[in-house]
């Protein structure tokens, strides 16, 4: 059972206003490529200045899985905001706590300012923020619809909601409403794909406990390359060093035996000769040399992916299946998506390479139950325990 308790609810009027969204995504020129992940939050920045309140917005752009993470500065990417929210944004320039006191202080009623990108800064994840401590002293409000990025240990979702009175924005309280609805069911055969241009390092400790809840787990995109055991220095993961590389692959030892686990039989692998030109061979997958690239799976693990799909009655699809932007490695994905498509049960798109991928390719991602804007991080936590740390620690929330 979910009380929940929206900030639409309370009195907002003229009130100093924190909110902590979820915008990171690809961009390219200033211009987002996942548009539909800034546009959700079209109708809470309208309403917030019907009530005057004066908006100081929390973001971070440049992390997690995304096929361009770039930490921009708020001026590159504000035009493109402001055309996709309909509104008009303010962002201030301050370079020391004296001038965002005061730029805080600067914000009327019913302005919207967005404050510069915390990745830039690193403030979110410190454990003590002169930037954190500003807002606290200056915010009567703080709310959080940042739901994909809830999960991690930040600031905004671990501190923040201690200090100041808190609240669930709307996306937060639909997309949580809509998880629990989905989870609580326990529908069975559940499939989970998993893929993506990455490997996420929350994803090694989750692996056991998925792959026991899990009817079929299908291992595509990023995993590839380590079951195949050809992966060089150059393309291991940022945070893989010698001790977290050894314990992923102990992990991925043990998951293999297990008869729901399933890797490619084959693959497509790319070789470019020339700046336009690319080779494209399917082959099996014992026999992946180094040297060689993985772009897509194989003709014959779609198929067996395909038939393994057929029988579900809950989906996660997290992560794209291939390098889906180079010619001719798009089958898998497109493919799967079709088939998903097709299926009357539930499927849950996961990540911000994924649906960039859908929409590029020409799929229409709100034919899907649910979207996941983030890296699944938060899904995959709330599937495990039902927990997330940013919502358990808003005060005026719900309980799980």
């Amino acid at each position: 059972m979910i009380q929940k308790i929206p900030f639409k609810e309370i009195n907002i009027e003229k009130k100093k206003i924190t909110i902590r969204i979820d915008i990171n995504s690809s961009i390219q020129e200033g211009k987002f490529l996942v548009p539909e992940k800034i546009k959700r939050y079209k109708s809470v920045f309208e309403y917030l200045i019907e009530k005057k309140a004066k908006t100081a917005v929390l973001f971070e752009m440049g992390s997690g899985r995304i096929r361009y993470p770039l930490k921009v500065k708020i001026a590159e990417i504000a035009e493109n905001l402001s055309d996709l929210l309909g509104i008009q944004i303010h962002y201030p320039d301050y370079a020391s706590e004296k001038e965002l006191a005061y730029a805080l202080e600067e914000i009327l009623p019913g302005e919207v300012h967005f404050f510069e990108n915390l990745a830039l800064s690193g403030e979110e994840e410190k454990e003590n923020s002169s930037f954190f401590s500003k807002i606290e002293d200056w915010a009567e409000i703080y709310i959080n619809d940042a739901l994909e990025v809830s999960s991690k240990p930040y600031y905004s979702f671990k501190k923040l909601p201690e200090k100041i009175e808190s609240y669930a924005g709307g996306n937060l309280i639909e997309n949580v409403s809509k998880m629990a609805s989905l989870f609580s069911s326990r529908k069975k055969p559940m499939v989970v794909i998993l893929g993506g241009i990455d490997v996420d390092e929350f994803m090694i400790q989750k692996l056991f406990k998925l792959s026991e809840k899990a009817d079929a787990l299908l291992f595509t995109g990023a995993w590839v390359p380590y079951f195949a055991q050809i992966i060089e220095e150059a393309e291991k993961e940022n945070w893989m060093d010698k001790k977290k590389l050894k314990s992923f692959e102990k992990a991925l030892s043990i998951i293999m035996d297990k008869p729901n686990v399933f890797f490619p039989k084959d693959v497509k692998v790319y070789k470019h000769y020339q700046k336009d030109s690319i080779k494209i061979a399917n082959v099996p997958i014992d026999f992946i040399k180094k040297g060689l690239k993985i772009g897509d799976i194989g003709r014959e693990t779609l198929k067996d992916y395909q038939e393994k799909l057929e029988n579900a009655e809950l989906i996660l699809w997290m992560g794209s299946v291939g390098k889906w932007w180079k010619e001719g490695l798009a089958t898998g994905t497109q493919e799967l998506a079709k088939t998903i498509q097709r299926r009357f049960c539930d499927r849950m798109v996961i990540g911000n390479d994924l649906l960039e991928s859908l929409r590029e390719l020409g799929f229409d991602p709100e034919r899907f139950s649910y979207l996941d804007y983030g890296d699944g991080d938060t899904t995959f936590q709330f599937l495990m325990d039902g927990k997330i740390i940013g919502v358990d620690n808003l005060k005026n929330t719900w309980n799980i």
